[in-house]
């Protein structure tokens, strides 16, 4: 995914102000969410999404980065 189709979502998660049932943000700034494997059931007994890490909706899905990407 690249960085214009990134900030097109952001873009839509804005006007829609809220994730989407297809789209999930998580901060993920402290390490990987507990909440994490809630949502990858919730996409794998649907038809699938996209998780986005290191954005704080919160924050007006700003993009705060992942303190150890690796």
């Amino acid at each position: 995914m690249d960085r214009n189709t990134v900030n097109q979502i952001i873009d839509d998660l804005n006007r829609l102000g809220r994730d989407s049932y297809r789209i999930e943000v998580k901060r993920a700034r402290g390490g990987m969410p507990t909440s994490l494997h809630e949502t990858l059931s919730a996409f794998s007994n649907a038809d699938g999404g996209t998780i986005l890490l290191g954005i704080d909706e919160k924050a007006g899905f700003a993009i705060v980065g992942l303190a150890e990407p690796e």
